[in-house]
């Protein structure tokens, strides 16, 4: 015991300036030296730097160290709160929430016993934060009580930074549990409005950086990108680069809800570079995320299969929720469209799964792809009952984008396999009108084909060749070589049927040349075959007298 105090403070004399790359040393030579208190500062500054390099394990095990110190030693309980927040903190970094939300309530149970009520109100708050976000955790009754507990307690004890934090989690639990957004924006308003009073540059930039998605979900683009940038000022002042990193995701996600893809995959990039510096898995599953929707827009299945693998590889590892439930079903949509049926069943059918377990408001995501992979195989009593199933989850104000989308186009397409096509029309009437308020872009093309589908059932072609002139016109601004075959397929029909064959078979070659690009995308032979057969892509190929296949 003598030996090690006498070796921790030799090397803390002779090396003075090199405490912190020391402080690991020092804090195991002064703890087995009985000297709690450089123990307790040098286990503390080890955790600190290793924090600072990213190296989140080691951070988490000297912070541990630490905390057994301060707990057991009255003297040092003010170190408690500062310890268990950077513990819990990087917990929920490294995608380990249920460890982290054990470290926040044994950090409620030592306030309590301690009779700290300042610890005890900390607690309070980082749990609400845990509970009101999507992650293992996620428990929004939970969240609406913790908050609720915090923002009383923060009053009481006239703790104002405490309650910028409450009121923050309580715009984090509508955001998330699909509540009121405008309720949201006000109350991160008030938590923003504080936190700048007390000159809280750190959490304000938190709040500035979530403001952006009710604003986003009211249509409110402008505010949502303004929100950001100030965010993101702040996050570069601090070098903070792990939240830099999902403030750049964020900005990129803004760029994809209005149709921006070159912007969005620019700042996918750089979101990409920054949370790979920072270790942050979690931003690297939403921008991987995000850049498998782009591929697949712009015709490169390949692309698009890979990074969305990788994107749920990313999303089990730190714990993402969205991603590893959208991913998937995002996934299995492709290869259903591609025409490998069964397998698109089988991956959404585990994103079903996994958010019925674990996140039950993202249900109707996969649902959604579901049914119309079901639809594809051509068997509508299932998709009758998964969209039976489906209906108790149906909001078109669900924050996380697309998937309302996609719900919307389910009844739609199922409208369309039932014959109630005035149903279809109605439906995707409802969703246009719904996208043009939030002025969100993505998934309009196909919800424009399928109403001009609805239409031309009907033999209502001069209305159809409008919606589809629309739709084509939206997919070559998104460069939306996906569904721009289909539309310029459907036009080809219009076009024959009213006996414009030079029109017609002209609009058939360019469908033709657009399902080749993206064939040249597609490197599995099998996969390839499957979507060279197709029974459209099929007809389009081997098309040679118009009137007959309008017939």
């Amino acid at each position: 015991r003598e030996l090690h105090h006498m070796v921790g403070e030799t090397l803390e004399r002779i090396y003075s300036d090199r405490l912190n790359e020391l402080a690991p040393l020092l804090g195991q030579h002064f703890s087995e030296g009985g000297d709690d208190a450089r123990a307790l500062k040098y286990l503390t500054l080890a955790g600190d730097m290793a924090a600072h390099r990213y190296a989140n394990a080691e951070a988490i095990a000297h912070y541990t160290r630490a905390l057994e110190i301060a707990k057991t030693n009255l003297l040092h309980a003010g170190s408690l709160l500062n310890l268990y927040n950077r513990r819990g903190r990087l917990l929920e970094l490294s995608g380990r929430h249920r460890e982290a939300l054990a470290n926040y309530e044994e950090m409620e149970a030592a306030g309590r016993e301690g009779h700290n009520r300042a610890l005890e109100l900390a607690s309070l708050i980082v749990q609400a934060f845990i509970r009101s976000t999507p992650n293992p955790t996620y428990d929004p009754a939970q969240g609406k009580a913790l908050s609720e507990r915090a923002l009383a307690l923060a009053r009481e004890l006239g703790d104002r930074a405490a309650e910028s934090r409450a009121l923050y989690n309580l715009m984090l639990l509508n955001v998330f549990s699909r509540g009121d957004q405008h309720q949201a924006i006000a109350y991160g308003e008030q938590a923003l409005a504080i936190a700048l009073e007390l000159n809280l540059r750190e959490h304000a930039a938190f709040i500035l950086g979530d403001l952006y998605l009710p604003y986003l979900a009211t249509g409110q683009l402008a505010r949502a990108r303004e929100v950001l940038g100030r965010a993101r000022e702040l996050w570069r002042e601090q070098d903070n680069l792990a939240m830099l990193s999902g403030n750049l995701f964020r900005l990129s996600h803004a760029h994809f809800f209005a149709g921006d893809y070159d912007q969005a995959i620019e700042c996918t990039a750089s979101a990409l570079r920054t949370s790979q510096s920072s270790s942050n898995a979690w931003t690297q599953a939403n921008s991987l995320f995000m850049e498998g929707f782009v591929h697949l827009e712009h015709g490169d299945p390949d692309r698009a299969i890979h990074t969305l693998q990788t994107a749920i590889q990313l999303g089990e590892q730190s714990g993402n929720l969205i991603v590893q439930i959208g991913a998937r079903s995002e996934l299995g949509w492709v290869y259903g469209s591609l025409g490998w049926v069964d397998r698109g069943l089988e991956i959404a059918e585990q994103a079903c799964d996994l958010a019925e377990r674990q996140y039950h408001l993202l249900r109707p995501w996969p649902l959604a792809s579901l049914v119309r992979l079901h639809l594809r195989k051509g068997d509508v009593a299932t998709a009758e009952a998964v969209m039976r199933a489906s209906h108790d989850n149906h909001n078109l104000k669900d924050i996380f984008f697309p998937a309302p989308v996609w719900i919307a186009l389910a009844n739609g397409e199922l409208a369309l396999a039932q014959g109630n096509y005035t149903g279809a029309i109605a439906a995707m009437d409802d969703i246009i009108a719904h996208m043009h308020n939030t002025h969100a872009r993505p998934g309009l093309t196909d919800v424009l084909y399928v109403k001009a589908r609805a239409l031309m059932a009907q033999e209502q072609h001069d209305q159809a060749r409008v919606v589809l002139s629309e739709a084509r016109r939206e997919a070559e601004a998104l460069s939306s070589c996906r569904t721009l075959w289909q539309i310029v397929s459907a036009l080809s029909l219009i076009e024959a049927q009213q006996g414009h064959v030079v029109e017609a078979r002209a609009l058939q070659r360019e469908a033709r040349g657009l399902i080749d690009r993206i064939a040249r995308h597609i490197t599995q032979p099998d996969l390839r075959q499957r979507f060279m057969s197709l029974p459209h892509v099929d007809a389009i190929l081997h098309r040679t007298s118009l009137p007959d296949a309008v017939a």
